[in-house]
């Protein structure tokens, strides 16, 4: 399980268990989506503001467990502060998702026989 933080709060993150991995794209999907709307059907900034923040806070806290949006934000809607949690949450996704995707690489190319080694031994 990988370790990161956010707001000099650590939290825990696997993408490798499938059940986890499934509910954060499901969650980063519906974050991107609503804040899409709520931007569209906003009528002013600061509703802009609200919205986006209260929406992050739900990804957060559906990902890590009720108050962690609290802890991480200590309750203030700062669309700055919001946002830039979000990036470094989907930072650290893509980053565990290359790690992966080397290790599959890897295991793939170990286990995996040479075709070109193979059409020469057959040759002789």
């Amino acid at each position: 399980m990988a370790k990161f933080k956010i707001n000099d709060i650590e939290l825990e993150l696997d993408i490798a268990d499938a059940e986890t991995a499934d509910r954060v794209e499901n969650v980063i999907k519906q974050v991107q989506d609503d804040s899409a709307k709520k931007q569209f059907e906003a009528k002013s900034y600061s509703d802009v503001i609200h919205a986006v923040c209260g929406i992050v806070d739900r990804c957060f806290d559906t990902l890590f467990g009720a108050d962690t949006s609290e802890k991480l934000f200590h309750g203030q809607q700062n669309f700055r502060t919001s946002m830039n949690a979000f990036v470094a949450l989907t930072e650290e996704v893509n980053r565990q998702k290359e790690e992966l995707s080397g290790q599959m690489e890897g295991l793939v190319a170990k286990y995996s026989p040479n075709r070109a080694e193979r059409r020469h031994t057959a040759k002789k």
